[in-house]
């Protein structure tokens, strides 16, 4: 038999999507997985769908007594799962029908793998670009040089798309606590352990909605971001994430007994740089890191704009 695969989805106030993303969950050619839900409180039919599917098809989920967010209750579904491969879900995508079977198939050595997606809108319609279209860094696995040094900078992969081993859960759990998601923590661990696959095949329709966050970027203006460079907000928020990846930078040299030399010196350059950032005014250091590891930072297809991208390190 065909080793087990445990589904870890999490829900919330999800009965617009829920049974579309179910469907297409139960309706894979790989037959050995079970389905876990979290379920954080939600106030709509969500609870009701899921009872409905676990009369049908085993289902089994949990309801949270109070809500603990998205981390928390992904934390909480994988903790959870039996399986000897874990794939996570959302609550509003869809599955192309051998997502499974492909993911299983070529994971081979790696902890993790994960593959590319279409773009879907509020409507299920499929939008003209693909994720790794969309996203600079989407497709990079462990055979990309340095590949390291995008991890700790960028969150790319989307944790709809990975199929992943369950020796990984020791090393995920308890899922490191930043502002970036859980998808984030996931990819470091899975680097750090095994390493990353990357599949280029479109297993999931995963779903933009207007209000993501990604999607209200795209449709800034050039000239606005120019002017949010140099904005008192875009100032606050700017030391706000350099004080987020400080925390961040601090912790992995702690964390990792097996750091290599490369990665230390990599590290202690970026500490370095929060470092000048926050306690200087005229940011002379900060400017240096930017511009040794401009294409880590910076992945605007506009050049001129990643230009400003490193002057705004120098003056704050």
């Amino acid at each position: 038999m065909k080793s087990l695969i445990s589904i870890a989805m999490t829900t919330y106030n999800g009965s617009k999507y829920l049974k579309e993303q179910l469907d297409s969950i139960y309706s894979q050619t790989y037959k050995n997985f079970e389905v876990i839900v979290v379920d954080d409180v939600s106030t709509d039919q969500t609870v009701h769908i899921l009872e409905q599917y676990k009369r049908k098809h085993k289902l089994i989920y949990f309801v949270n007594d109070t809500n603990m967010g998205v981390t928390k209750n992904f934390e909480k579904a994988i903790s959870m799962c039996s399986g000897k491969y874990i794939a996570l879900a959302d609550q509003d995508d869809i599955w192309l029908p051998k997502k499974l079977e492909i993911l299983h198939k070529n994971i081979s050595d790696a902890s993790l793998i994960y593959s590319n997606a279409c773009i879907i809108n509020e409507k299920s319609e499929i939008q003209k670009k693909t994720a790794k279209e969309i996203y600079s860094l989407y497709g990079l696995d462990s055979s990309t040089k340095d590949v390291y040094n995008y991890i700790v900078l960028n969150s790319f992969i989307l944790g709809c798309s990975v199929l992943f081993k369950q020796e990984l859960v020791k090393d995920l759990i308890p899922i490191f606590q930043t502002s970036r998601n859980h998808d984030w923590w996931l990819t470091v661990c899975a680097y750090k352990r095994s390493g990353i696959n990357y599949i280029d095949e479109i297993l999931i329709k995963y779903r933009h909605h207007d209000n993501n966050y990604s999607r209200q970027g795209d449709k800034a203006s050039f000239i606005h971001k120019i002017f949010n460079f140099y904005s008192k907000s875009r100032n606050f928020d700017r030391q706000e994430k350099i004080i987020e990846q400080y925390k961040i930078v601090k912790y992995l040299l702690t964390y990792d007994d097996n750091i290599t030399k490369s990665e230390r010196i990599f590290l202690i350059n970026m500490k370095d740089f929060c470092e000048s950032f926050l306690k200087t005014k005229i940011h002379f250091k900060a400017f240096y890191f930017s511009s040794k590891y401009e294409k880590y930072m910076f992945f605007s297809k506009n050049k001129f704009e990643n230009k400003l991208h490193m002057l705004s390190r120098l003056i704050g």
